[in-house]
């Protein structure tokens, strides 16, 4: 917690100055300039600033930020520099020693300072929303680069350490706003983040816009998790629908099909809360099929579900047709 310089006259001057009036004023105007100073440098301070606040009553938070090491993309020299290293150095070693000193040193960054404290308040449902946003604000700001993404993702980590979470209707909009502003920006991260980034778009971005009531976007949403099911192999592959091209359909890796399939549960089960409404019948029965078709690629419990919703998705196709077939028959009845 930033403390301001502060001065007592009454408790530090020598004991036979402590009446003198001059002696007391000067005290007093060295405490007001301290305190100016103190506000200047606390205006000054970014991120790390705000943060203060939100580590009061959290003595670990400080432990968590040393024991967690930071990824850092190598820095290539440039041909000057290579240069200039490679001729032999001139000079004393006083002088060298002079330069060294004189260099100036690398600025700090914020990002990657914060960031084990933005991730350890971030996981709170009473921080969250605050933390989402000043993270989201980051990434938009573009003060996310290649050189502090690594420290970054730890907090994008463990915003989804509890899925569930994900689906609560006061954290939505923020969770959306965060990994949305993550998955554009996906290219300031190391290559086998960004698979993880897409894996978050399919568990945390189409999970929340599923929640919308538009038969359009619903649409466009279960379109997408469709095609994501389409990378998981056919229980039976004579099940498997043909390519445009006619080549054999390529699957997701057998090491990734597992989480894959998790996230695409979640999405199914927020799916299925619609299943009643008319304009969303027939998408939902396609996931459902298209998922029970590949069943085998989920765990037991997810599979045994998946089972339920098939027969579901049988009893109301056979319901629909009942109920065309009655429509047909009055319709030729009243001709």
């Amino acid at each position: 917690m930033w403390h301001n310089p502060t001065t007592n006259s009454g408790t530090w001057a020598p004991r036979a100055l402590q009446h003198s009036e001059p002696d007391s004023a000067a005290a007093k105007s060295t405490s007001t300039e301290g305190a100016e100073k103190g506000k200047s440098e606390k205006r000054a301070l970014g991120i790390t600033d705000l943060l203060e606040k939100y580590d009061e009553g959290n003595p670990s938070s400080a432990l968590a930020a040393a024991k967690k090491p930071r990824f850092e993309y190598p820095v290539l020299p440039s041909a000057s520099s290579s240069t200039s290293a490679a001729a032999p150095a001139a000079g004393s070693d006083s002088e060298t020693t002079m330069s060294e000193k004189a260099a100036p040193k690398a600025s700090k960054d914020d990002v990657a300072s914060a960031a084990p404290r933005l991730a350890e308040h971030i996981k709170s449902n009473a921080k969250f929303v605050k933390v989402a946003a000043m993270a989201a604000t980051l990434l938009e700001e573009g003060r996310v680069t290649m050189h502090n993404s690594e420290a970054f993702f730890e907090i994008l980590e463990a915003g989804v350490a509890d899925p569930k979470r994900i689906r609560a209707k006061d954290f939505r909009s923020a969770y959306r706003r965060l990994y949305s502003a993550a998955c554009t920006k996906k290219e300031l991260f190391h290559p086998k983040r960004q698979g993880i980034l897409r894996l978050w778009h399919m568990r945390v971005v189409n999970q929340v816009d599923l929640f919308a009531k538009h038969e359009d976007q619903f649409a466009r949403i279960v379109k997408e998790i469709r095609q994501g099911l389409l990378l998981l192999p056919c229980l039976n592959p004579s099940l498997e629908p043909r390519t445009r091209t006619g080549a054999p359909r390529e699957h997701l890796p057998e090491s990734a099909r597992r989480m894959w399939a998790s996230a695409m549960f979640e999405c199914l089960e927020v799916a299925m809360t619609h299943h009643k409404q008319p304009w969303a019948v027939s998408e939902v029965n396609m996931l459902i099929k298209t998922a029970h078709d590949r069943r085998q690629n989920f765990s037991e419990q997810q599979a045994a579900t998946v089972a339920e919703w098939e027969v579901r998705r049988i009893e109301s196709s056979r319901a629909e047709r009942k109920e065309t077939e009655r429509l047909d028959n009055s319709k030729r009845k009243e001709a």
